[in-house]
């Protein structure tokens, strides 16, 4: 499947030199590797885990470029998704890589994606799971992620932009009952984010609230510009995690 999404990229006339380069040393370290046809991909048959789950990522994107998936700018500078699942697999796409960079670049916050649904008393079978995309461990802190990608963010309720009730029930939710597992007088302190990938009709958002006892933020990650600047902007959020002198916020 990577090489033949690499031998699709080399056809396009888009790729800067550099980029099209380090795809032709890749190209050649696959030397042995048969190429498949997209058509004959069965997609749902990929399974991961934990030995082979730094290839779910990756997996993804490819996806995405041989359904020639990904969004594109329209002429009043909208993105539009080819097809009606585009969206939701480039959701998946953004949650995967905020992860993915913690994992890698932060291993001591033991990053994982995890149920947190403790404290429920008596269980039924239509009980949804509460399965949270992002936990951090921090010194003292922790800290519950729930990314979103969206081509709006805010709606709009009596002429006031707010945040979406549900987004905001989800992380409350998220926080709420990963609070209940924690042992009576522990001061490990749970915090929850909603981590939205910035839009250009919202713009960059950055906001702290309170609310029962916990501290919330919602924050847009700016996926437009150079990877520095976007490594800055996790960075951020992992070091005040690493600083016990200092919410995560």
């Amino acid at each position: 499947i990577l090489k033949t999404t690499i031998k699709q990229l080399l056809k396009s006339s888009d790729l800067i030199p550099g980029m099209r380069r380090k795809l032709l040393v890749s190209w050649h370290l696959l030397d042995q590797i048969q190429e498949i046809e997209p058509r004959e991909i069965n997609w749902g048959n990929l399974r991961f885990s934990r030995l082979n789950q730094s290839y779910q990522l990756i997996m993804s994107l490819c996806r995405m470029i041989l359904e020639r998936s990904i969004p594109r700018r329209g002429m009043e500078g909208h993105i539009k998704f080819p097809d009606l699942f585009s969206e939701q697999r480039l959701a998946s796409l953004f949650e995967h890589f905020v992860l993915s960079y913690f994992k890698r670049h932060y291993p001591s916050l033991g990053a994982s994606s995890r149920y947190v649904d403790f404290g429920v008393e008596r269980r039924v079978g239509i009980l949804p799971r509460l399965h949270a995309d992002i936990v951090l461990f921090g010194k003292g802190h922790t800290l519950i992620i729930d990314t979103k990608c969206y081509g709006k963010i805010l709606q709009t309720n009596c002429e006031k932009k707010i945040l979406s009730p549900e987004h905001r029930n989800q992380i409350l939710a998220y926080v709420m009952h990963l609070d209940a597992k924690q042992h009576p007088g522990c001061r490990n302190k749970v915090g929850g984010m909603l981590l939205y990938a910035q839009t250009s009709l919202d713009g960059k958002i950055n906001e702290t609230w309170e609310e029962l006892g916990h501290t919330f933020q919602v924050m847009t990650l700016d996926l437009g510009t150079s990877f520095a600047n976007i490594s800055m902007q996790l960075n951020s959020i992992a070091d005040s995690l690493l600083d016990q002198q200092r919410p995560f916020l």
